[in-house]
């Protein structure tokens, strides 16, 4: 008997199986609804540089024993810093014409087509195209000019084929920043016609005007305009640049980067005006030489304007932050011709140029070797920047530049 109470004991818990109860006295589980991702900020960086000059001496530097040009090793030690950039902005000061062209530097600039390469390889993204030499080859050096950058996929603004393109607005999207560059000139060395005055943009108010309003309703989020004007060699802005400035700011321009003096002017910040998402926007009066052959001083010594820009992902409101680098061309014979390479200058504070191997051409065949007046000069040069960047109140911070490989 006791036998069979047990044979029916594990037979009911084997079929009907252990008790659940306790189960069911547990809460039910419902997931959490999932928390959603904050929206990220996003962030650029606008490198700006100023005049690009091609005068005689450069264009032979450049010239290969089969007769090509090759401008490139000019940038060898900038090109990680611009193309490093999201957008790298400069003034083609010289016009671009082809093979077969007699080629010239100042008074009327005409330069090979592979100067544009350079740009190109070195991280340019864009280019300002109106100029007081923009004209020096005439409507002629115009057309070919923006041929040639055509053809290279370079976009530029200030010099136009026609009088519809010269109506339309391009708009950049960077990392989804929609951003307008708009570019125009004071003055030309060789006056237009009337009829032509479509083929250069000039600075004209209402014009500009109507341009930041095109932008603006195309989706632009930030509008840069770039000036040529100023006197040259001066190391302030004069009163037509001050006045410009102020009317431009209350026109909604966010930046303004300016070229022509061939030295550098201050950088100055400024109350935003008008539909714009930045509180306050940054002028450059002037961004001085960073590729030419003018070598005495000033206008040995160039700079790279780094923006940092961050979009607020929760208010779409703008922020930057300014940052500079100071640049110095070194100019001289090597041998048997006149080198050119443009140093970041921070680097002749330190001990890396005495250990560095340099070459001076484009076939890294001629060995550079900097002397001390070389080394001088460019210290002179990232003083001499370091002093008229900090002039007004702006002052953007010294941007710390990698040792060189």
């Amino acid at each position: 008997m006791l036998l069979l109470r047990t044979l029916g004991v594990l037979f009911l818990c084997f079929f009907t199986g252990p008790d659940q109860s306790y189960i069911k006295s547990l809460p039910s589980y419902r997931p959490s609804p999932p928390v959603p991702l904050r929206p990220q900020n996003t962030q650029i960086q606008i490198a700006v540089v100023g005049d690009l000059m091609c005068h005689s001496s450069q264009y032979n530097f450049a010239r290969q024993a089969d007769g090509s040009y090759n401008f490139n090793s000019a940038y060898e030690f900038v090109k990680p810093i611009l193309s490093g950039a999201d957008l790298a902005l400069g003034n083609l000061e010289t016009t671009l014409s082809g093979p077969g062209t007699t080629y010239s530097g100042y008074p009327g600039f005409c330069s090979p087509n592979a100067y544009a390469d350079a740009l190109v390889d070195a991280g340019f993204d864009w280019l300002s195209t109106t100029n007081n030499h923009s004209y020096d080859k005439f409507e002629k050096g115009i057309r070919l000019t923006i041929k040639e950058l055509q053809a290279r996929n370079i976009p530029f603004h200030g010099t136009f084929e026609t009088a519809a393109q010269r109506d339309s607005i391009k708009i950049w999207d960077i990392k989804g920043i929609k951003i307008a560059i708009l570019a125009y000139t004071q003055f030309s060395n060789i006056p237009l016609p009337a009829e032509k005055r479509y083929l250069m943009n000039f600075i004209d108010l209402p014009q500009v005007e109507l341009d930041i309003k095109k932008a603006r309703k195309k989706g632009a989020e930030l509008v840069i305009v770039h000036y040529h004007w100023g006197d040259e060699y001066k190391r302030e802005p004069n009163p037509y640049q001050r006045d410009i400035t102020q009317k431009t700011i209350k026109l909604g321009a966010d930046f303004i980067f300016a070229g022509h003096p061939h030295v550098i002017e201050p950088v100055e910040k400024y109350k935003s005006y008008g539909n714009t998402n930045l509180d306050s926007g940054l002028v450059a009066y002037s961004l001085g030489n960073f590729f030419s052959a003018q070598n005495w001083r000033h206008t040995d010594a160039g700079v790279i304007i780094k923006l940092n820009i961050t979009k607020n992902a929760q208010n779409n409101k703008f922020s930057f932050t300014t940052e500079y680098v100071p640049t110095w061309v070194f100019s001289d014979r090597v041998q048997d011709k006149r080198y050119f390479k443009i140093f970041p200058a921070e680097w002749a504070y330190h001990g890396w140029l005495d250990s560095l191997s340099m070459t001076a051409d484009y076939a890294k065949k001629i060995p550079l070797k900097l002397s001390a007046v070389h080394k001088n000069k460019m210290k002179q040069a990232a003083d001499d920047t370091k002093y008229v960047m900090e002039l007004y109140r702006a002052r953007p911070q010294f941007a710390k530049v990698a040792k060189p490989q």
